[in-house]
């Protein structure tokens, strides 16, 4: 995969900066970083929030198989953390996908398993437990964490050790404490699943868009409004009122 550069990062977060603030009223940013250099990450981070005033952070599953929860992203977890920072967690193809020798898209199913890793990372390397103000969204319904749940906290807790020093409250716990990005996932029964597991309050409406077809939103809002479990005001908490908590900057 090509890398994505500092420089590169600071002049998409300069502009995404202007374009917010000549619309502060329609538009939102969260800013993207150089991922594969933890060290410029934490700086890029500090310059966006500090500086440029965007909205939060964008992140991938992982860079260069650097797992979100690996000390190395420390440093950048601080800077999130002291500022109660929204990360946005998004899937992309890890670099031994090729070696696996699958005539299958990453992004067929890949995706959802780099999501998972991610999350079970940051709940056993102690990392939501050290950093408790950053409020992270999970991109496509969690992956499959929600799914199986019980599984990482049966196998997780028996298997991984000091697993529950680093995360005292249980990893079940910290999985309900994400939110839960509603895009390429909305089907009746991953749906289903996933308010089986989280609150409404933890849910928030995803697009996916520029890469998703527009038409996916349609479909996805289709089938949370035939949803015969959601009450209006659920539709309404869902589709606009969880991301408002998150930004209330919004509101205005």
């Amino acid at each position: 995969r090509e890398r994505i550069s500092a420089p590169q990062c600071r002049e998409v977060n300069e502009l995404a900066a202007r374009i917010v603030g000549d619309r502060p009223e329609r538009f939102g940013a969260f800013a993207m970083l150089p991922q594969f250099n933890p060290d410029r990450a934490a700086d890029e981070a500090a310059y966006a929030l500090d500086s440029l005033d965007l909205d939060g952070v964008a992140l991938t599953a992982s860079a260069d198989n650097v797992y979100l929860g690996a000390p190395a992203l420390d440093p950048l977890m601080a800077v999130l953390h002291e500022r109660e920072v929204v990360v946005l967690i998004h899937p992309t193809s890890p670099p031994y996908f090729g070696s696996l020798n699958l005539d299958i898209r990453p992004s067929v199913m890949e995706y959802v398993f780099e999501t998972t890793r991610a999350i079970m990372n940051l709940v056993a390397s102690g990392t939501l437990e050290r950093y408790p103000n950053i409020r992270f969204i999970t991109a496509h319904a969690g992956g499959a964490a929600p799914y199986i749940a019980s599984r990482l906290s049966d196998q997780g807790e028996r298997f991984i050790p000091n697993l529950r020093e680093r995360a005292p409250q249980g990893v079940l716990s910290y999985l309900k404490g994400l939110y839960y990005g509603t895009a390429q996932a909305m089907s009746s029964s991953s749906l289903r699943a996933l308010l089986d597991f989280v609150d409404v309050s933890q849910v928030v409406f995803g697009t996916d868009l520029p890469i998703s077809p527009p038409s996916l939103v349609n479909d996805s809002d289709d089938v949370m409004q035939g949803f015969a479990a959601l009450s209006n005001d659920d539709l309404e908490r869902i589709e606009r009122g969880n991301a408002l908590q998150l930004l209330p900057r919004l509101l205005a």
